[in-house]
């Protein structure tokens, strides 16, 4: 695949007290590495009860600021499966020059370390990998335009493409070719699975039980929410790892993606995705916090979003939507 992430894997297995420095890793402008991490300490639930932490020293003048926290995320055992004692972290370097990265586990909102630690150092080129250009903002100089990072202008074909993320993935592959042929270079998507239903797609329809096991069919029905085994503190691994296998495709093809989520927890068709404050919270609590966080840790480095929102789909049979 063209333009994958560089993979850098320490494995990280250390006593509490040290911090070790890796050895200095060249990297291009814009692109985007993935670091893998171990942490053999015993958490009860590690969606929660650690966070893997990031200090980023970035290069002076960068428009972003040059000083700024991070986070990684929870993989179970790196390649989909639930459970395991992995931890990733994904960046991507904005600006050319040197790059410093503490990353170690914490108990959440604390100084207080849980787990291994780790200091690296990038040297990152002012060249950028063929292609690559950075990610989307507003243009500064007109707000009704975009541009990449580095000034390169760009005008959506946009197509309304609701279930790609979740569809098997041969037929979200041939979408995206399809398209692509016919000059849409961006696709609107939302992140829920309800193509079991819809498109009769087994598998991808789904939520985590509190016993573990994963479940393709929903007791209470699509619209009901009485289903007690619900797990609403832990996010569905293999749904995240389905859903990646379109979003690397579409890079690879560079076509970009606008993605909206709803984060009520009301409408159970966006129960597979992670954490949510459940029953009938219409604010952002601290289970939303937690899945907007797990979102940008391992989505946000892609440099083909050209829009994402967090939000509630509308009011949802209560009082009001979510703040």
């Amino acid at each position: 695949m063209k333009h994958a992430a560089k993979a850098l894997i320490p494995i990280i297995a250390v006593v509490l007290c040290c911090a070790w420095t890796a050895g200095a890793e060249n990297a291009d402008l814009y692109e985007r590495v993935e670091v893998t991490l171990t942490n053999d300490t015993t958490f009860s639930n590690p969606f929660t009860d650690t966070e893997l932490r990031l200090t980023v020293t970035a290069p002076g003048g960068r428009e972003l600021g040059s000083d700024f926290t991070w986070y990684g995320f929870h993989d179970g055992d790196g390649s989909g499966g639930q459970t395991g004692n992995v931890w990733k972290y994904r960046m991507l370097f904005d600006t050319p020059g040197t790059w410093q990265v503490q990353a170690g586990f914490y108990e959440p909102g604390t100084s207080t370390p849980n787990g291994p630690s780790q200091n690296y150092t990038y040297n990152v080129s002012s060249a950028s990998p063929s292609g690559r250009h950075g990610h989307i903002y507003t243009d500064p100089g007109n707000s009704r335009r975009l541009r990449h990072a580095d000034g390169t202008p760009w005008i959506p074909f946009a197509v309304h493409s609701s279930m790609l993320l979740d569809r098997d993935y041969n037929s979200a592959r041939t979408w995206i070719d399809e398209h692509k042929v016919r000059g849409a270079d961006a696709l609107a998507v939302r992140f829920h699975t309800e193509t079991h239903q819809a498109l009769n797609e087994p598998g991808y329809w789904h939520h985590l039980d509190t016993n573990g096991n994963r479940v393709t069919s929903w007791s209470g029905g699509k619209w009901s929410n009485n289903d007690g085994n619900f797990d609403f503190n832990r996010f569905d691994l293999a749904s995240w790892r389905h859903n990646e296998d379109a979003i690397e495709y579409a890079h690879s093809q560079d076509v970009k993606l606008s993605v909206w989520f709803g984060v009520s927890g009301l409408n159970k068709q966006y129960w597979s995705y992670g954490p949510v404050d459940h029953p009938d919270n219409f604010h952002l609590g601290p289970q939303q916090e937690l899945f907007v966080r797990y979102f940008l840790a391992r989505w946000a480095t892609y440099d083909n979003w050209w829009h994402w929102t967090v939000d509630s789909e509308y009011e949802e049979g209560g009082s009001g939507a979510l703040d």
